[in-house]
């Protein structure tokens, strides 16, 4: 992969982030909010709810495990 291809992939990341960031930020200020009333959200379903266009697809079931695990995680303090 060129140098020139390698810069264009992350202009257009940056890009998307930004772009991602902005939406997250204008809904808390419009007073949705992200974090606090969607704790029961798993990682995947509050991807699909904030990021659709990054969850076009059903998640494999390497993701599902993933996500199950993460969130086992999150619920107990101290884990790595």
């Amino acid at each position: 992969m060129g140098v020139s291809c390698r810069s264009e992939i992350l202009q257009q990341f940056r890009h998307q982030l930004a772009r991602s960031h902005g939406e997250a930020r204008r809904a808390v200020r419009g007073g949705v909010s992200l974090f606090s009333s969607d704790r029961s959200l798993s990682l995947l379903s509050w991807g699909e709810r904030f990021l659709p266009e990054y969850f076009r697809e059903r998640p494999s079931k390497m993701h599902r495990w993933i996500d199950e695990h993460l969130d086992r995680y999150a619920s107990r303090r101290g884990m790595k």
